[in-house]
């Protein structure tokens, strides 16, 4: 399987394309129009969204490519009934949320329209199924917020949204519960992983998980 990671221009949020064969899975949508180009003109099957929170930077590019594709958004439920709301998924606030938890100055950050969008699947807690040869699970790891998600492949190759990022302990503050949900449900699983399963993360660049400090 084949992994590219693409830095999107919001707030350095990365979107990666998941490759088999000429079958592609996106993991938090950019409207790149160079991905859209690509894409389509190799005449590729782009079969998923997976989306791993409910925030504007990594939902941005789901009703753009779905114009062009018949792909499915997958994502957690609590995420589900997030994305639809602009004040939920921070458009409406996206550059207040840029300079609050990312400490960026009024005037570098991006200003968007308020934006919706809507899943096709949700789950609740769990959802395994299998994708061009390869195990997919999705795991509900809640705490930067109420839904995230990770996704691991083969039980060696996860997903991590902002849920992880290295050198970076895991921001809890978007919601009440954050913090107890981090510790009391997502870091058990996470811990529990193989030492050397790589983590892609929503920002910065890839590591193995032994490596990370909880």
């Amino acid at each position: 399987m084949k992994i590219t990671t693409v830095i999107t221009p919001l707030i350095k949020s990365n979107m990666y394309l998941l490759q088999e064969e000429s079958h592609i899975i996106v993991i938090d949508p950019y409207a790149s129009e160079e991905i859209i180009q690509r894409t389509r003109s190799r005449e590729e099957s782009l079969d998923y969204l997976f989306l791993t929170h409910e925030h504007y930077d990594h939902i941005s590019g789901v009703n753009a490519i779905k114009k062009d594709f018949e792909c499915q958004v997958l994502c957690s439920k609590a995420c589900a009934e997030r994305i639809i709301d602009p004040r939920l998924n921070y458009s409406r606030h996206f550059e207040a949320y840029c300079i609050i938890q990312n400490g960026m100055r009024r005037g570098e950050a991006p200003k968007v329209e308020p934006y919706s969008c809507v899943a096709d699947l949700m789950f609740s807690e769990y959802y395994r199924f299998d994708w061009q040869g390869h195990t997919i699970e999705l795991v509900e790891t809640p705490g930067h917020t109420i839904g995230s998600i990770c996704i691991l492949i083969d039980k060696i190759i996860l997903f991590s949204g902002d849920t992880l990022i290295f050198d970076h302990k895991t921001e809890t503050k978007n919601y009440k519960n954050g913090s107890k949900d981090f510790e009391g449900k997502s870091k058990p699983f996470l811990q529990a992983l193989l030492p050397d399963t790589v983590v892609y993360p929503g920002h910065g660049d890839s590591f193995v998980i032994k490596e990370y400090q909880f």
